[in-house]
C-alpha cells in the first residue's frame, strides 16, 4: 500500500523541520538528543509501514514511498550528517550518543535507493580511520545498546566493497561475530528459545 502525497508532504517536512531545529545549535547536547530521537522515531515508523507491504530492503518502490522524500531531505543538509556521526564518537554524553547511533541506524534502511547519500556520506564518514577505531571499542563494550547501534553501521559499512575488505581484513567482522556470539549465549531467554543451540563445551585440555 502506498502512501497519499499528503502523508509524502507532512513525513518529509517534519524531518526537515527537524533537521533545521537541529541545526541551529548542534552541540546543545539534550535539545539535539531529543531532535535526533525524535527523527529515529519517524523513520522507524515509516520503515515498518514499507514493510508491511514489502519486505525487500533493496526494492526500488521506496522511490515511491515517504522514506525516499526524508532521506532526500538528509541530501540536501550534507553538514547534518557530519556533526551526528561526531555525536556518535565522542564520549563526553552517553545519551547524545546513542541518540546519534540509533537515528543512523534507523535512517540507513533506504540507502541501497539513494547512492548518493550511501556513497558520498555515509561510506566517507564510516571508512574514516577514527570510525574504524569507534566501532572496534564498541565491539569490545560490554554496553549492549551501544554494540547494537554498532553492528547497524558495521552493516552498512559492509554494503561497499573496498570498505567491506578493509573491515573483515583489519578483523573488525569476525570480532563483532564472536562479540555477538557470546552475547546470545549470555541471555538465557535467548538460550532457551525454541531452536536454539546450546554453546559448544570448551576442552579443558
Amino acid at each position: 500500500m502506498e502512501s497519499s502525497p499528503d502523508t509524502q508532504v507532512v513525513d518529509m517536512d517534519r524531518i526537515q523541520g527537524l533537521v533545521d531545529r537541529f541545526m541551529r545549535d548542534p552541540d546543545d547536547g539534550a535539545r539535539v538528543s531529543d531532535l535526533l530521537l525524535e527523527a529515529a522515531t519517524l523513520f522507524e515508523q515509516e520503515e515498518s509501514k514499507f514493510r508491511q507491504s514489502n519486505a525487500d530492503t533493496f526494492s526500488s518502490e521506496r522511490k515511491h514511498h515517504p522514506i525516499w522524500e526524508m532521506l532526500a531531505a538528509l541530501v540536501r543538509n550534507e553538514h547534518f550528517l557530519g556533526h551526528v556521526f561526531s555525536h556518535f564518537m565522542q564520549r563526553r554524553d552517553a545519551v547524545l550518543q546513542a541518540a546519534a547511533g540509533r537515528f543512523l541506524v534507523s535512517a540507513g534502511p533506504g540507502l541501497s535507493v539513494l547512492p548518493t547519500l550511501q556513497q558520498s556520506m555515509f561510506m566517507e564518514l564510516l571508512t574514516q580511520d577514527t570510525m574504524e577505531e569507534r566501532l572496534f571499542e564498541m565491539v569490545a563494550n560490554p554496553s549492549l545498546p551501544m554494540i547494537v547501534w554498532a553492528e547497524g553501521l558495521l552493516a552498512y559499512a559492509l554494503l561497499d566493497d573496498h570498505c567491506a575488505d578493509e573491515l573483515v581484513r583489519k578483523g573488525l567482522v569476525p570480532n563483532f561475530l564472536r562479540r555477538l556470539r557470546g552475547i546470545v549465549f549470555e541471555d538465557a531467554s535467548i538460550c532457551e528459545a525454541p531452536g536454539a543451540k546450546s554453546a559448544p563445551q570448551q576442552d579443558d585440555g
